[in-house]
């Protein structure tokens, strides 16, 4: 987990650098949503979500790191993680509806549809469409990216479960 924090983190500070340099602490810009943001608010929404994780407050850590999603919902890690969250507390709907924005919002990030194939294979739902679904969007991701390691990978061990 702390790596996977660490890693997040820099994630965060390097998408809010820019903003920083131009702006000071300030600064508010989010271009991606078009709604206003601070830097420093993120950074303090992400840091949050994690103490509420490791003292076991799941609802308020999904809260914050809602927030944080708002600003970067194409962080894979950031996404899948609080897709999870969301389903837990939320339903089913709501973390599907996050995975879906995340691929949405860079379509290019061969994570986001494996994000989203895991999610539909880990936490399966009684619907023949949902399914379906999962394998449409393995399917997807395997003719899209099909030099990918992590998307063959993926795919090989879906296939395999099967």
């Amino acid at each position: 987990m702390c790596s996977r924090a660490t890693s997040l983190a820099a994630r965060m500070i390097r998408a809010c650098a820019p903003h920083l340099r131009e702006g000071g602490l300030g600064a508010v810009v989010n271009v991606a949503s078009k709604a206003a943001f601070r830097p420093s608010t993120t950074l303090a929404h992400y840091s949050a979500a994690l103490q509420f994780e490791k003292s076991g407050k799941m609802r308020e850590a999904l809260t914050h790191f809602l927030a944080v999603f708002e600003v970067d919902p194409a962080n894979p890690e950031l996404s899948a993680h609080t897709a999870e969250l969301a389903y837990h507390y939320q339903g089913r709907k709501e973390a599907i509806a996050l995975l879906d924005k995340a691929i949405a919002t860079r379509p290019d990030e061969p994570a986001a549809y494996l994000n989203l194939a895991r999610f539909l294979t880990t936490y399966t739902s009684e619907e023949p469409f949902e399914l379906d679904r999962a394998k449409q969007v393995l399917a997807e991701v395997v003719k899209r990216f099909p030099k990918r390691a992590d998307v063959c990978a993926f795919a090989s061990l879906s296939f395999l479960s099967q």
